[in-house]
C-alpha cells in the first residue's frame, strides 16, 4: 500500500505497508491534510499493477486537540482569591483555555 499527501501533479507516492494483512494503520499524518492511498498485490513473481487509479481512497485528516499547557503557578494567595499563571504549550499559537468547563479564558 502506498500513500501520497496533496493533490498536485508532482505528488510523490511512498510505501506505507507491505505484508499479508488486509488492513494497516498509517500513523504520523499531518492535521488538515488530504491523503490518497492505492494498493497492489505482490507475490513471488513480483508486484502487480495498482488498483484502479480513477478511484484511489481519499480523505482529509481533521484538526488535532491542542497539547496541554505548561504547569500552572499560583501567586498572591489570600483567604478568598489567588492568581494563577501558565504558559502556552511549546510551539503553540494563541488559543482559548477553559477553567473547569466554564467560559473560555483567553490566552
Amino acid at each position: 500500500m502506498s500513500s501520497a499527501a496533496g493533490e498536485d501533479s508532482a505528488t510523490v507516492w511512498q510505501q506505507v505497508y507491505q505484508g499479508t494483512g488486509h488492513c494497516a494503520r498509517v500513523g504520523r499524518l499531518a492535521e488538515l491534510t488530504a491523503y490518497e492511498f492505492r494498493i497492489r498485490a505482490l507475490n513471488p513473481a513480483g508486484p502487480g499493477p495498482y488498483g484502479p487509479t480513477a478511484q484511489p481512497a481519499r480523505f482529509t485528516t481533521g484538526r488535532s486537540p491542542p497539547p496541554p499547557p505548561q504547569p500552572p503557578r499560583v501567586f498572591d494567595v489570600t483567604t478568598t482569591a489567588c492568581r494563577v499563571e501558565w504558559s502556552a504549550p511549546n510551539n503553540w499559537s494563541s488559543t482559548n483555555w477553559t477553567a473547569n468547563g466554564e467560559s473560555p479564558l483567553q490566552f
